[in-house]
């Protein structure tokens, strides 16, 4: 509940909690919606590593099992069925051992699937396939022209109309390259390029990979930087008037660290009216905390340029935000699978392009939540719903691995309403769980005392106030503590300076 309230002091606030808590029952919270339901999951007896990674389009999702069969993997490919729900389409095998299916990439009825540790020379290939009336054929098998022991090509891929894209991130001794493919007959498709860079310690290219319209973005997440080795770098390319290919733009993060993986995972979005092209950018072990962060660039006067910066105010060691990243129609998608001890979430956002601030409308935390899952591993959204990937997620000691779909309505949450300003009280995620973070208004100014009380007036936490540079405090309650309503109050001094209302779910 993104919610501002000027009662002054407990007492007062208490007086409304009475009024309100049936409200809070049957309405929908405004501000982040969180959820641990409403999503189909999606499994499989022999899955090992199932929801590594997603891909959606239309009414389908393609899911890869990488591990299963010793490691020869399989693609699930599901489709919905109107009145009936999600079924099975096919089941897709890898051979030997080439891990089948450890990247995904669909685009209308045609399917690109990545092994890397399969192919000419174990260097990896990948397959497209194709579904008419009698099902998923085989179209192609792309290999390089020189393969090389070891390249993993095929660890990510990409797909877009007549163009399909396959890194190789350990081309080159470690420096990477991309392989670019175009149909040129009926079912015929050929290599037209390779994607490489000049740029000084750049490492692991095309460990990442999206495409759209004109612009592809790259990543290179082991790429040694000016200010740390394994910053991170990613690299835009732009298709010229000749069908080719050329390196336009290198991206950094502006405050890149060393061991960041600034392009661990890569997202872009051409807006549908205005063509404004958009590129996401994440840094899994980013900042202080290594806790990771999401970088947003767009272009101005034909420059690319960093415009916003994601980070959780509640982040701690391990969350591992931004190792997947999803974008749709100006709604961006963070995977945090590290969240809650490897138990994962996935949070939603909207951006306020005027000041480039961002809006956080929905957290998913994982539907097994504590269960170590990685819940947000793999991320992908459609028109209609968003998938979620939880590979590490284990019902037998055989099998692991779910992916779980959100219909968008659920997926996206409430429609937002104007960006908070910083006078007000914010909580995220609210209802929360085991752990909330507190935003404070600027009138609450240190020394600060920070008092938790519940729905029957009793005092459950008192919180240490933060130091003058912060403006947020991240309140972990004890297990056994009951979920309902709670109100937290600021007090400076003898001064009152608000309070807030939370909601415990379980």
């Amino acid at each position: 509940m993104w919610a501002a309230d000027s009662l002054n002091g407990a007492a007062g606030a208490l007086r409304q909690v009475t009024a309100i808590v049936l409200a809070l029952m049957i309405c929908t919270v405004s501000g982040p919606l969180r959820t641990k339901a409403q999503a189909t999951r999606l499994s499989s007896a022999a899955g090992k590593g199932f929801g590594s990674t997603v891909s959606a389009v239309g009414d389908r999702v393609a899911v890869g099992s990488p591990d299963e069969a010793d490691n020869a993997g399989a693609v699930y490919v599901y489709r919905i069925v109107p009145g009936q729900g999600w079924s099975l389409e096919a089941r897709l095998a890898g051979i030997g051992k080439e891990r089948f299916g450890q990247s995904v990439a669909m685009d209308g009825a045609q399917l690109l699937v990545g092994a890397p540790d399969g192919g000419p020379m174990g260097g990896g290939s990948a397959y497209l396939l194709r579904s008419d009336s009698l099902g998923w054929h085989r179209v192609e098998h792309l290999v390089p022209p020189q393969p090389g022991q070891g390249d993993k090509m095929g660890a990510a891929v990409a797909l877009r109309g007549l163009v399909a894209m396959v890194g190789a991130p350990l081309r080159a001794a470690g420096s990477g390259a991309v392989y670019v493919f175009e149909q040129t007959g009926p079912v015929q498709w050929g290599l037209r390029q390779v994607l490489t860079t000049s740029a000084s310690g750049a490492a692991h290219l095309g460990g990442a990979l999206d495409l759209e319209q004109d612009i592809a973005l790259v990543g290179a997440p082991l790429s040694d930087e000016q200010r740390g080795q394994e910053a991170g770098m990613a690299f835009v390319f732009e298709r010229t008037g000749s069908s080719d290919w050329a390196e336009r733009a290198t991206l950094v993060a502006g405050d890149a660290t060393g061991g960041s993986a600034f392009g661990a995972s890569v997202s872009v979005d051409v807006h549908a009216l205005s063509g404004r092209a958009t590129v996401f950018v994440g840094a899994p072990f980013a900042g202080a905390a290594t806790a990771g962060a999401a970088y947003l660039f767009s272009q101005v006067g034909g420059q690319w340029t960093q415009r916003a910066r994601y980070e959780s105010a509640g982040r701690m060691a391990q969350d591992r935000i931004g190792s997947s990243l999803a974008v749709a129609e100006d709604h961006f998608l963070i995977g945090m699978p590290g969240v809650d001890a490897d138990a994962g979430a996935v949070t939603v956002l909207t951006i306020d392009t005027t000041v480039f601030a961002w809006h956080e409308r929905a957290w998913h935390a994982s539907p097994q939540q504590p269960m170590t899952t990685a819940f947000g591993h793999a991320l992908a959204i459609s028109s209609s719903f968003m998938v979620v990937g939880a590979p590490l997620e284990s019902k037998t000691d055989s099998t692991s691995g779910a992916a779980y779909i959100f219909e968008r309505s659920v997926a996206l949450g409430p429609v937002p309403g104007p960006p908070h300003s910083a006078d007000e009280w914010a909580s995220y995620p609210n209802p929360f769980s085991n752990r909330v973070t507190i935003r404070l208004p600027s009138a609450c100014v240190p020394p600060l005392n920070l008092t938790i009380i519940n729905i029957v007036g009793r005092q459950v936490a008192m919180l240490p106030g933060p130091n003058a540079w912060q403006r947020t405090v991240t309140w972990q309650p004890p297990n056994h503590l009951a979920h309902g309503v709670y109100v937290v109050t600021g007090t400076y001094g003898y001064m009152p300076c608000g309070t807030h209302l939370m909601v415990r779910s379980r």
